[in-house]
Order: C-alpha cells, then sequence, then structure tokens
C-alpha cells in the first residue's frame, strides 16, 4: 500500500511494506535480498497483531534549538520563535464543534446508535499472508531471515511458500485509476465517449506524486492577451491534458464531438469545424428543429476514480467538470467556464512527517527561483530583456499540507489506534465562475481510514471517533 517512501514517511506500515523498506535499505548497504511470503498460524497472527499501534512520527526537524533557529531564519524577527497552531482557539475549531454537536442531535433525534463490533477475528485473517525479509551477503552464504514486522526477539516460525525480489507482484498491489468522459446526446440517444486511455498505477508508486487533468481552451493565443473573456469566446473545442500532456489524441467540442487532434492542428483544422458546423443544422432543419435548437449536444463530462484492492474490490467515485441542467436552455458560455476547471490530485496512504513536508516545500521554492531571478533582471536590468522559463513546475506541498492538518484533531482520543488500510485522494479544483471571478475548491474524493479500540484481546472499531474525524477532514 505503501512502498518504501510512503512507509518511512508514515513510520510504519503492514508485513509487506515494511519488509519491501527493509529489502530496499539492506539493497543499498550492498547485500542481496528478497522477499519472503508464508502464512501464519493463529498464535503468530494474534501476537502480531498485538505490535499494532499508532506511528510515532518525530514532529521536530533536527534537534531543539538548532532547529528553531532554522526556522527563525524564514521570519522578518531573528529573535521570533516559531509559531505553534492551538486548533481549539481557532474559528475552525469553533465550526468543527457546532457542526459534530449538530450531527450528533440528529443522530439522537432518530435513535440512532453506533455501535462497536469486534473486527478481532478479521484482523487476524487479514495479517496470516505474511512477508519477511530474506537477505545474504553473497550467493556463497546462506539467507539470512528478518521479520521487522513482529516484535524484536519474538520467535517467528513459518514457511517461506513464494519469493520475489525485483518488483512485487500483482495481486498484492492497491491500484489507481483514472479515466475521463464525455457523454453526447444525438437527438434521443446518450453516448459515452473515452477522452483517454485509462491511466492506472499502483498505489505504492503514487506516495506524493501530483497528478493533474484539464481541458485546455482552443482559444489561448496572444491576440487573445491571456484575457479569460477573450479566451472563452474564442474557443470551440478543448483538448484533454492529463499530467502536463495531451491524451487520448481528439479534442471535442460542445456538441460533444471526437475530432482527431492532428486534423484539428492541420491547416484545414478549421474546415473540418464549419463543414460539421453546417451539416449539423441540416440534420436540424430536415429534423424540423427551431431555431436555437440542436441534434447533437455536449451533455457532460466527468472524471472516473476506480480504487482497486488486492482482492479485486472496486470503489469508483465520479467528479463531474459540467453536467447539463434538465429540460433547461444550455448557455454555450457558461460551459465554457465549468469546462476550463483543472483538477489537482493527490494519493496518501500514511501520515507525514514536518521534515519531509519542509523538503517539499523548499523544493517548490527552488523550483520558482528562475523565474523570479528573470523577473528580477527585467525590472533592474538597463535593457529590460530576460529569458523567462516556459513553465514553473508544481509540486504537492500545497496538498500534502491540507492531509497534514487534517490528521491534527485536537479531539483525537489517544488510545484509539488509527491508519488507513487503502488508498485516499485529495484533490483541489480550481476554475472561473466568470470572468471576474475564479475559484479554488477543496475535494475530498476517498477518505476511508481504520479505528480500532485494543480492549484486552479484542479489537473493536470506534464509530465516535471515525465520526469524529470525518467532521474534522
Amino acid at each position: 500500500l505503501r512502498g518504501v517512501q510512503g512507509t518511512l514517511n508514515a513510520r510504519s506500515g503492514n508485513a509487506l511494506d515494511q519488509a519491501i523498506l527493509l529489502a530496499k535499505l539492506l539493497s543499498d548497504a550492498g547485500m542481496e535480498a528478497r522477499i519472503a511470503n508464508g502464512e501464519l498460524s493463529d498464535e503468530l497472527s494474534k501476537i502480531l497483531l498485538s505490535g499494532i499501534s499508532n506511528s510515532n512520527i518525530p514532529e521536530q526537524i533536527g534537534q531543539g534549538q538548532e532547529f528553531e533557529k532554522a526556522l527563525a531564519a524564514f521570519s522578518h524577527n531573528a529573535n521570533k520563535k516559531p509559531e505553534v497552531i492551538n486548533w481549539q482557539e481557532t474559528s475552525t475549531y469553533t465550526r468543527y464543534q457546532s457542526s459534530l454537536s449538530m450531527v450528533n442531535q440528529v443522530l439522537k433525534e432518530n435513535n440512532a446508535t453506533l455501535k462497536k463490533v469486534n473486527v478481532t477475528k478479521q484482523l487476524i485473517n487479514q495479517s496470516k499472508d505474511y512477508f519477511w525479509v530474506q537477505y545474504r551477503l553473497d550467493p556463497s552464504n546462506e539467507w539470512s531471515n528478518a521479520h521487522p514486522a513482529f516484535k524484536k526477539d519474538t520467535k517467528v516460525d513459518v514457511k517461506a511458500m513464494s519469493f520475489f525480489k525485483d518488483s512485487v507482484p500483482e495481486k498484492y498491489l492497491h491500484q489507481v485509476k483514472i479515466e475521463a468522459f464525455i457523454q453526447q446526446r444525438l437527438k434521443d440517444k446518450y453516448i459515452t465517449h473515452s477522452l483517454m486511455k485509462a491511466w492506472q498505477k499502483p498505489v505504492a508508486n503514487l506516495q506524493d506524486q501530483l497528478i493533474t487533468y484539464s481541458n485546455s481552451p482552443s482559444g489561448v493565443s496572444l491576440k487573445s492577451g491571456f484575457s479569460i473573456s477573450e479566451i472563452v469566446k474564442n474557443t470551440q473545442y478543448f483538448t484533454p491534458t492529463f499530467n502536463g500532456n495531451a491524451v487520448g489524441g481528439s479534442v471535442f467540442d460542445l456538441k460533444g464531438r471526437l475530432i482527431d487532434s492532428e486534423a484539428m492542428n492541420s491547416q484545414a483544422g478549421g474546415l473540418f469545424l464549419t463543414l460539421g458546423n453546417k451539416t449539423l443544422m441540416a440534420m436540424d432543419k430536415i429534423d424540423g428543429k427551431e431555431e436555437g435548437e440542436t441534434s447533437m449536444q455536449l451533455m457532460a463530462q466527468w472524471l472516473q476514480f476506480t480504487f482497486i484492492a488486492p482482492n479485486g474490490e472496486e470503489f469508483v467515485q465520479k467528479r463531474y467538470l459540467y453536467q447539463a441542467a434538465k429540460e433547461k436552455d444550455i448557455d454555450t458560455t457558461k460551459v465554457k467556464y465549468q469546462l476550463l476547471s483543472e483538477y489537482s490530485l493527490l494519493v496518501n496512504s500514511g501520515e507525514k512527517p514536518m521534515a519531509y513536508l519542509a523538503d517539499v516545500y523548499l523544493q517548490l521554492v527552488e523550483n520558482g527561483m528562475p523565474f523570479l531571478k528573470s523577473s528580477v533582471k527585467k525590472l533592474f536590468s538597463g535593457a529590460g530583456k530576460a529569458k523567462f522559463p516556459k513553465t514553473i513546475e508544481k509540486n504537492e506541498f500545497e496538498l500534502l499540507t491540507q492531509y497534514y492538518w487534517m490528521s491534527h484533531n485536537p479531539n483525537l482520543d489517544a488510545d484509539v489506534i488509527r491508519y488507513h488500510n487503502s488508498a485516499n485522494m485529495l484533490g483541489f479544483k480550481r476554475g472561473y465562475a466568470d470572468a471576474q471571478t475564479a475559484f479554488v475548491a477543496v475535494d475530498i474524493i476517498r477518505n476511508k481510514k481504520q479505528f480500532i479500540n485494543k480492549v484486552q484481546d479484542r479489537y473493536l472499531t470506534s464509530p465516535l471517533t471515525a465520526l469524529s474525524q470525518g467532521v474534522w477532514d
């Protein structure tokens, strides 16, 4: 689920994730390492489960005073200590308490009780499929066993049934699939068109990798002066763009037609569209349509996210960039503004240390330095000329901080064990309501966690904690 980086960040992981991290470290140290797989007995599964706890992630970067000095260097006042947010004194906390009280009142009025469920047997069965590391210095040596998921000095007697070292077999992987679609109305029929080949990756490979989707408008040009209203006015079609690259080999227009992107970029591109519009008008007249009505219309565009567990179980979410209102006249200008939306997405499966966030932030600053230097040169050099970079590389810092604050619920019971057992996804949706109004929206696409109370040798779900965390998120 987490891979090497995610397990290191979270200071925790399941048996396979911990084994992969250890195998990577041993390999980097010059040893030969492989992952072994076997089945635990009920007794060993119970021992393994007894080690479950909240991850212990250090908040400090470095040691004490030196850390504070480094942080103070970023502020105007070198003697100023870094601020620590006391959430209980914020308006966010006040809104959270109010919302939580309201939800609890609704439950009470409807006589709904959140019951704890005994999941001991379920967790024991889940931990039976077990992984560990075997390593040796060179091929002449025998393999030695290392069991990072067990506590030190635990005698682990388990027979290896299979091994792997170069890659993790697909049957053990959590995966995420992303697709983009449009829906077209053709007379009385509704047709769905795929805009891109399904993009599917293991969750472990997506730790802190920024994913983006947008529709690139055809109206962008030097003549438009990068005025939003001019771009919208001149846009006739959109190019699906995933992670900064055009995808699918086609563009689409407000009629819901897919047009080959190479044909559109040729000198005859405008001719194709003009002929298409004239043909459509002829169809409408034959059908006896009133002026302003059409036989063909773009009705919706959406992104589809599929989260695939190792057992093949799928969880699907859709996010609409545009959806036509039923039985209403369609304002093409408003449609274009909705289609201009951009999604920035981040998959997450564990907590992050402050040190890691600091590193990502510094990388973001470094990415912007070439643009900053060019700006200074243009403003202050006599010639006023400067070469600007074509792009400024974005990273996942904003989304990482959103995840970070979501994990800092001040009301959480320290005794409740909480962890991600599947991939989650958070998004920022950016767009325009009109030429004067831009917006940013936080979109929690999936946000699943386990909350477990350990009572002697039993493990119970903690629904009240899950409710509290859900409201905080």
